[in-house]
């Protein structure tokens, strides 16, 4: 295959933006690009040229639905293994807590499983499945199987990216050909280990490190515009509105907040909570001096370039933003919110946790039937399932105005939590953004400053929707997809963990498209 010259990353340019290839109607006549285009018909005409070709074709169709089929069986395995594991770690739990309980009561009795309570904390689908695993034996193992398995195929039939070889035939084309461009590219960095240490089945994380610190650095070599740079009211609010002084939010991107009903702050209230000194005297005369503006948030638009719905990350709530973050949620009408943080409970903080902002309090409604009011807006979880995917604990909430209590009014939203630390598992991206790629209106996506495992997650949607949307057979795509992002959210992906996570995870979905001379080197790629 003919190379094709790209622009370099680190440009002159002071923005980021990733072409459509399928969205731009003059595609075709792009002088730019004429070379990708010639490719992708290139692939598509030799799988044409006669009997031959025709042969070659039909079974080039079938060994990749094969490795297709073969790749959902082991996410299907995952999927249920992961769940069943779920199961048993939250019966563990409560085993554990009965007998702590037990053992320090001085009068003897027996504790049992308290079914309102488990359905209070974990659903009433959980706490079947909880009854279900109290059973000593089972016998129909196929219908527990079944069960676990009953959320898996959700949306598949409607997800662009699992349905990408069904398009047209020049449509998928130029999809195979980025797959095949990114691929040769891994293999490349993979053959340059070979020779610096021959014999050594090893995959050097040199050049990949390289690529985050030109991510890192990218910013501040390449002078922005002054209104890509401008934070006028990051500025004037984050005394008080944001965790980490240090992660500002653009204006360009910003989510700016309406129809206000915030009580504005003096500046000498601001300095008083902040220092927290009783000796301090602030002047306190100026009647109509206030701090912060009432429609900022630190939260930013993820949108444009390749993406098929709007993201929105953000930071998570502080104890004051929390009506603010609700009111984004009713605003945006947002049906779905990402949580990938864990958070606490206000009352098992001492004094000297609360001095500084390390923790997300609960900012909804835990439990069943639990009605929350903040400021405007009244917040009802009507439902909890931690059935619907292995690591994540779904609750189902009402959102409403206090005023206003017609139905049409009242906003159902899906709030997806769970802690993420750990960079092994790269099947759960998949799933939430399968979900999150066919909602009509904007995806939140909190971790606690907004940045770090937010960002991430957008960038792998980004470099996914690349290999289905983008400019054909772009260079560096992973460092273009997190420029792209963090262009409109500051410090998105904020170490090199993480950059290395969109790296095997995307490897994970291309190594079950590829042919057989390229899954040996990507399966060494994939286990760094």
């Amino acid at each position: 295959m003919k190379k094709v010259t790209v622009v370099d990353a680190v440009s002159l340019a002071s923005s980021v933006e990733i072409h459509d290839a399928i969205i731009d109607e003059n595609f075709a006549d792009d002088n730019r690009r004429e070379k990708a285009v010639v490719e992708a018909q290139l692939f598509e005409s030799q799988m044409k040229d006669g009997f031959i070709g025709k042969w070659i074709h039909y079974f080039t169709d079938r060994a990749l639905l094969k490795r297709l089929e073969t790749h959902e069986d082991s996410e299907l395995k995952t999927f249920i293994a992961q769940k069943l594991f779920k199961v048993d770690g939250i019966l563990c739990d409560e085993q554990t807590r009965l007998e702590l309980i037990q053992s320090l009561i001085v009068q003897s009795s027996v504790f049992d499983f308290d079914k309102d309570d488990l359905v209070k904390k974990y659903g009433e689908e959980m706490t079947g499945w909880l009854m279900d695993r109290l059973v000593p034996s089972i016998s129909e193992c196929s219908s527990v199987l079944y069960k676990a398995a009953s959320h898996f195929n959700r949306f598949k039939s409607r997800d662009p990216l699992h349905n990408w070889y069904r398009q047209p035939e020049n449509v998928s084309a130029q999809t195979a050909a980025r797959i095949s461009r990114f691929a040769e590219q891994m293999t490349n960095r993979l053959r340059w280990s070979f020779l610096m240490e021959p014999g050594k089945f090893n995959c050097h994380m040199m050049e990949f490190i390289a690529e985050f610190n030109r991510l890192e650095s990218f910013f501040s070599v390449n002078e922005l515009s002054t209104e890509e740079a401008s934070q006028t009211a990051f500025n004037a609010n984050f005394m008080t509105k944001a965790r980490n002084k240090l992660i500002p939010c653009c204006d360009a991107s910003r989510v700016c907040l309406r129809d206000n009903d915030s009580p504005q702050m003096n500046p000498a209230d601001v300095i008083d909570k902040i220092f927290a000194r009783e000796h301090i005297t602030t002047a306190k005369n100026e009647e109509h001096s206030v701090y912060g503006t009432p429609d900022f948030i630190h939260a930013n638009y993820i949108r444009g370039g390749p993406l098929l719905n709007t993201f929105i990350c953000t930071q998570a709530p502080l104890p004051n933003t929390q009506c603010d973050f609700w009111r984004m949620v009713y605003q945006e009408k947002s049906t779905f919110i990402i949580m990938l943080c864990s958070a606490v409970d206000s009352d098992s903080l001492g004094p000297l946790d609360r001095s500084s902002n390390p923790h997300c309090l609960y900012y909804w409604p835990r439990t069943l039937g639990e009605t929350q009011k903040y400021g405007s807006l009244l917040v009802r979880n009507v439902r909890v399932d931690g059935t619907v995917d292995p690591l994540f604990n779904v609750t189902y909430l009402e959102v409403q105005p206090v005023k206003n209590s017609d139905e049409s009014h009242i906003l159902t939203v899906e709030h997806w939590q769970w802690d993420w630390q750990q960079m092994c598992d790269v099947h759960w991206p998949f799933r939430v953004l399968r979900k999150a790629r066919l909602q009509e209106t904007p995806t939140i996506v909190q971790c606690l400053d907004g940045c770090g495992r937010s960002g991430t997650l957008v960038t792998i949607e980004t470099v996914l929707m690349q290999f289905l949307r983008g400019c054909p057979l772009e260079d560096d795509i992973v460092l273009l997809s997190a420029l792209f992002v963090r262009l409109q959210r500051r410090l998105a992906v904020s170490t090199s963990l993480h950059y290395l996570f969109i790296y095997r995870t995307v490897l994970h979905w291309v190594a079950s498209l590829l042919e057989i001379k390229f899954l040996f080197f990507v399966s060494i790629l994939r286990k760094r």
